[in-house]
């Protein structure tokens, strides 16, 4: 241990080797004192947790490095499970009976606005930056078609918010009333609008670089083939979950009924390859509807058993944040990413909240909530790497 100690930060990491569970155990650790420290600061406690993660990541301290998070990434899955479970059972129908509308007018309104401002300022600053990044020569129209589908996938990215972080924040400091309504509804719908634009702006982009596989037809065709069938398992799992607990008393076997459901979930998704939000919230909605007095007690019982998982997801999230691999040209698009998507998300809220008369703390707060990006964004961007490797890199 005494040689642990003395090593220097880069030398850490080798005597960690492929040990998860001192892995994980650091992480929870550090993610608790980092959260408590935040919070005596009056600064979110997931703030905490991700400064943690840089620290702990392969800039810094080098103990996280991309191999352990790949190591840890069914932690990441269940976390962003819990999370849509979590969300849909706040989803109740008198919530939708009450804000249905302003929900789906501002969904729109706010995702399209992100896609649509990211996608023309991020294109016009790819034009400007692309020389310095490639090591080919294009011609002008190559230019313009790469960069157009850059912009393209980056608008899609930019339309997605993550609910982990945000509903976090709305859990610790147990907020209530439209606004917090809002923030769950369109959290959780915000997904599936992000993985609909994506699958369309890839479908765009590879058409422009003249790497298009299938007809627009079936490419779509799949898209909602697969929101169909995530929307399907969460229904199922909630089904299932609902019968077990006509034969189940004990809170400790509720937990496990419950625990395991959502793996399965969790765990079909993974092999799939999709996100577990979108299914983990329709199993979620559809266990606070079918059965609500039981569903009380099961959304209670993983509420207390998820926090170690919640660090572990916001350390892992700090932990892929690498400064030192940061280029100029990166940093440039980067910019002008982030100052667009706010904009965008801002005023599609207000747009939306005006337009559909939603209350005036909605107008004026929601735009602002709705400006985390992790888990899916990172998420897509991988799957951009992937798709696009020759074309953008990764």
């Amino acid at each position: 241990m005494a040689y642990v100690l003395a090593s220097a930060p880069g030398e850490i990491s080798s005597h960690l080797t492929l040990n998860l569970a001192l892995l994980f155990g650091l992480i929870v650790l550090g993610g608790v004192l980092g959260a408590r420290l935040f919070q005596r600061f009056h600064i979110p406690q997931v703030v905490g947790c991700v400064v943690v993660g840089i620290l702990l990541g392969q800039d810094v301290l080098d103990v996280v490095t991309v191999e352990r998070i790949e190591a840890l990434s069914p932690f990441t899955m269940f976390a962003l499970g819990i999370i849509g479970f979590m969300i849909g059972a706040e989803l109740k129908a008198e919530v939708f009976r009450k804000y249905g509308k302003q929900f789906f007018v501002i969904l729109f309104s706010q995702g399209f606005g992100a896609f649509v401002l990211v996608a023309v300022a991020t294109s016009a600053m790819a034009y400007l930056v692309l020389p310095s990044i490639l090591t080919i020569d294009l011609t002008g129209g190559q230019r313009v078609c790469m960069s157009i589908a850059m912009g393209l996938v980056l608008g899609a990215i930019a339309s997605a918010t993550a609910p982990a972080s945000t509903v976090n924040v709305l859990w610790e400091y147990k907020t209530r009333g439209p606004l917090t309504a809002a923030i769950l509804a369109i959290v959780a719908l915000d997904d599936a609008l992000a993985l609909l634009l994506f699958r369309g702006a890839a479908t765009g982009a590879k058409a422009l670089l003249g790497t298009s596989e299938g007809s627009v037809l079936v490419t779509t065709g799949v898209l909602f083939g697969e929101i169909l069938g995530t929307v399907l398992l969460g229904f199922l799992a909630g089904v299932m979950l609902f019968f077990l607990l006509k034969f189940i008393r004990a809170e400790d076997k509720i937990l496990e009924a419950s625990i395991a459901c959502l793996l399965l979930v969790v765990g079909i998704c993974m092999v799939a390859g999709i996100d577990p939000i979108l299914p983990a919230m329709v199993f979620g909605i559809t266990m606070a509807n079918v059965a609500p007095r039981q569903s009380e007690n099961v959304f209670e019982l993983i509420k207390k058993f998820s926090p170690p998982i919640y660090i572990s997801f916001f350390v892992l999230a700090g932990a892929h944040i690498e400064l030192g691999r940061v280029a100029s040209s990166t940093i440039a698009i980067t910019a002008v990413y982030i100052s667009f998507r706010v904009g965008g998300k801002v005023l599609g809220a207000y747009w939306g909240a005006k337009r559909c008369r939603a209350p005036a703390v909605v107008r004026k707060y929601l735009g602002m909530c709705l400006l985390p990006q992790a888990g899916v964004a990172i998420g897509l961007a991988v799957l951009t790497g992937q798709m696009f490797s020759e074309e953008f890199g990764r």
